[in-house]
Order: structure tokens, then C-alpha cells, then sequence
């Protein structure tokens, strides 16, 4: 499913989702709502509740390398700095945060609110359903 918002002719953000099923523990990208409860996954027939899934959102930004960043997403951000040959890297998964109404970065280095700026140094290295031990690796070692 599909849904651009538009103000005064004037693309705002693409309102897009992607599921997670549970029991196949497949991602599906742009899943059909019936309903408001039932899915049909476009091109796999797999059907199901919403019991079944759980829907993550776009968030309207792309990484550096122009991949859609989606609620659920784990990113890696590197700073390399202009005055040493230091480089950080921050791993950071990205929530919806009721309390400000938006996707923040959330890492052991603390959170930040998304937008394209601060995004477009990142990288999407995988997602919290798929690749868990990304985060645990980030915070058991600091890597």
C-alpha cells in the first residue's frame, strides 16, 4: 500500500509499509490492507491477521546509498573527522517515538530525530527482525 500526501500540490512524504510475519519470519514490502485487520501480501498469497504481522512504516528518508529507511531499520552512522584520523560509528535502530510524533535514532550513544540531513550519512545494515545481533554486537563490545 501506497499513499502520498500532498499539500497544495506539493508532494509531502510517501505514507508506505512493510510486515514482518511472525511464523514465516519473512519481510514483505507494500503489503495490501483489507479491512483494517487482514493483509494480503501482494505476489506471495500469504494471508493473514494482524495478529500474524507486525507493519513498519517508511519513514520518508533515504540512507546515502538512496535505500528506504523504515521504521525497524538498524543504521550505521560514520564520522570521520577533518582535523585526526579518528572515525566513530554509531549503530542506531530506528523507532516511532509517540512522545515527539516521529522516527528517532534510538543507540547506546543516546537518540536523535531523523530527517534527510542527519540520514543521508547513514547506511541501513539490516533490521531488528532479521539481524538482532547487530544491536546486541553494538552494545555487548562497543563495535
Amino acid at each position: 500500500m501506497k499513499i502520498v500526501i500532498c499539500l497544495k500540490g506539493k508532494t509531502m512524504r510517501e505514507i508506505r509499509f512493510r510486515a514482518w510475519h511472525k511464523d514465516c519470519k519473512v519481510m514483505e514490502y507494500d503489503p495490501l490492507i483489507k479491512n483494517g485487520k487482514y493483509f494480503e501480501i501482494i505476489g506471495n498469497d500469504i494471508w493473514g491477521t494482524s495478529d500474524d504481522y507486525i507493519l513498519m512504516q517508511y519513514t520518508g528518508i533515504k540512507d546515502a546509498n538512496g535505500k528506504e529507511i523504515y521504521e525497524g531499520d538498524i543504521v550505521k552512522e560514520t564520522k570521520v573527522y577533518d582535523y585526526s584520523d579518528d572515525i566513530d560509528v554509531n549503530i542506531y535502530q530506528i523507532i516511532w517515538n509517540e512522545n515527539i510524533t516521529g522516527f528517532t535514532a534510538e543507540g547506546k550513544n543516546g537518540s536523535n530525530t531523523i530527517h534527510q540531513n542527519n540520514m543521508g550519512v547513514c547506511e541501513v545494515i539490516g533490521n531488528i527482525y532479521e539481524n538482532s545481533n547487530l544491536l546486541e554486537s553494538e552494545n555487548d563490545n562497543g563495535e
